[in-house]
């Protein structure tokens, strides 16, 4: 089960997407964010620290939630959109960045 995690800012994206409060019961908060320095010779941790979210904020530093759920509810989301054509499957064979087309005469 492959999951997926969003920081605090997504939340909001979420929401003015008609999607998080569907997702909030199935979100889990990510209190603490744990960093491990393991680059030295030997493949073990050298130097850990542990952030906790209440030291900055009310929020967690984001939430994590499963991969089955969001593809669900992204596309239920989709699928009530009246102008909006998902087209899964359709693929681009190449791109042209802007930078790079030529004005038109």
């Amino acid at each position: 089960m492959r999951t997926t995690a969003f920081l605090q800012p997504a939340q909001a994206l979420l929401q003015r997407f008609g999607l998080w409060d569907t997702l909030a019961e199935h979100a889990a908060p990510l209190q603490v964010m744990r960093i491990v320095d393991a680059g030295g010779e030997l493949p073990e941790p050298r130097v850990v620290r542990d952030f906790n979210a209440a030291d900055i904020s009310e929020k967690p530093f984001g939430w994590n939630l499963p991969n089955w759920l969001l593809r669900r509810e992204i596309l239920a989301r989709i699928a009530a959109l009246p102008n909006v054509d998902f087209r899964a499957g359709t693929a681009s064979k190449s791109l042209l960045p802007a930078h790079k087309r030529r004005a038109l005469p």
